[in-house]
């Protein structure tokens, strides 16, 4: 994981996967991703609505905005993913690996 200046940063990422992780007992783990990527996706374009003075500004900054959205998941997405693979043995012994 990243160094985040915000305080609140690691509390509030533990507390959504554990939220995640909730639904596990009736949920496949894929339609809980899912569900996060589209939860994050709206939060997302709300936030920028919200910093926007307006709706015109707020539609101009579109492409920059997706830009910026799917720059830091890729990124964020790789250093995990290079953790699990780091890790696989030690998270997912051979009977636990099917999602």
């Amino acid at each position: 994981m990243t160094q985040h200046i915000d305080p609140g940063f690691e509390a509030r990422f533990t507390s959504f996967i554990n939220t995640a992780n909730g639904y596990l007992a009736t949920t496949p783990p894929i339609n809980i991703s899912v569900s996060l990527n589209e939860a994050a996706a709206r939060y997302h374009a709300w936030v920028w609505a919200k910093m926007a003075p307006s709706e015109a500004e707020f539609a101009a900054k579109k492409a920059e905005a997706a830009d910026y959205f799917v720059d830091q998941c890729r990124k964020m997405f790789e250093a995990h993913f290079d953790d699990y693979v780091r890790t696989y043995d030690k998270n997912f012994p051979k009977d636990e690996t099917k999602a």
